[in-house]
């Protein structure tokens, strides 16, 4: 009957035959496929039986002949589950993770592949860098059931100091310090010289007066973290200087004295978009720049360059006002 009613099961799981079919060749059928209520998920042994019709009679195959009563057996494992533990001991700059598979369900393959590495034990070990993403991959056997899973690890502990700031700044302006530390930090210690100390996460902002004077300072952090006793420490240089008025001088002297050696636009730290370009007396182009802090030293191609009259042009647009400004003069290089 495709009911399968004509069979029982039996075995270590409720389960029950709800169909039955055959691969039925000329009317003919040498295999019966059984199908249950419900997967068998779990490990046992079943015993599969005929029984007799439903009106009382004996099973008739096809060939008129009566199915004598018989049984099959048959022994099922239980599935497998990939899922992984895991215990990080973290360090300052190295991390050792601890992996485990319980191994339940009768599993005894197991096949990891971290990063670029592969292991074959239930628990293996591996030191990382604490500061990385990772991908862990685990496939797992009980000879004949298997399953596989995949998982990203982001380790974020590594104390790294950051922070950023001009490298020149206007009296008067305010400079706000941006805190790009990383790491499970619990601790920021800034140091700014005669300026003072803060240990707050985003310090407050800095007003530089003027007084026609240029002044450089030294930023220190220190970033800690106190449970590990981790820590990581950057400096950077702020110079402050005298004043922003965008001019270029009128004579320079390329001589190797550490005075006026090098020819710029002074001060031009907003001035946006600039191009500061240089011409000897015969309209030769002999210097161009779109950075003000690159100078010129007086020569081309390494050749230095007579003393006398130059042309320069300049322009670029003001970062407080927006406005677009073009200026042209001539300096002098003496020798």
């Amino acid at each position: 009957a495709i009911d399968g009613s004509n069979f029982t099961i039996s075995g270590s799981a409720p389960v029950t035959i709800t169909g039955a079919s055959g691969n039925c060749v000329a009317g003919l059928s040498d295999v019966v496929i059984l199908q249950l209520n419900s997967p068998i998920y779990s490990s046992g042994t079943f015993t599969v039986r005929p029984q007799l019709s439903v009106n009382g009679g004996a099973v008739i195959d096809e060939c008129g002949q009566i199915i004598q009563p018989a049984s099959v057996q048959f022994s099922t494992v239980d599935t497998v589950n990939a899922d992984f533990s895991f215990v990080n001991n973290m360090g300052c700059r190295k991390d050792t993770l601890h992996f485990n598979h319980n191994g339940a369900h009768a599993v005894n393959k197991w096949h990891w592949t971290i990063n670029n590495s592969n292991y074959s034990t239930a628990s293996p070990s591996i030191i990382l860098p604490a500061s990385s993403t990772n991908t862990i991959r685990l496939a797992v056997s009980n000879g004949i059931c298997q399953d596989s899973i995949s998982q990203t690890i982001v380790l974020d502990n590594e104390v790294i100091a950051g922070f950023d700031i001009p490298r020149e700044i206007c009296p008067e302006d305010r400079l706000d310090i941006v805190n790009t530390s990383s790491g499970l930090i619990d601790r920021w210690n800034w140091n700014f010289g005669q300026l003072g100390n803060s240990i707050l996460e985003s310090p407050a902002t800095l007003t530089f007066l003027q007084d026609n004077r240029e002044r450089n300072h030294i930023f220190n952090l220190v970033v800690t973290n106190t449970a590990l006793n981790c820590s990581d420490t950057i400096r950077k240089p702020l110079r402050v200087v005298n004043n922003c008025f965008i001019a270029v001088p009128t004579a320079f002297t390329p001589n190797g004295d550490g005075l006026n050696d090098y020819l710029s636009p002074n001060n031009a730290i907003k001035a946006d978009h600039l191009q500061f370009s240089v011409y000897n007396r015969w309209g030769q182009l002999v210097f161009e720049s779109r950075d003000w802090r690159r100078t010129w030293d007086g020569k081309i191609g390494g050749i230095p360059q007579a003393s006398g009259v130059y042309v320069w042009y300049l322009s670029f647009t003001h970062r407080d006002t927006g406005e677009k400004i073009f200026q042209k003069g001539t300096v002098t290089l003496i020798r």
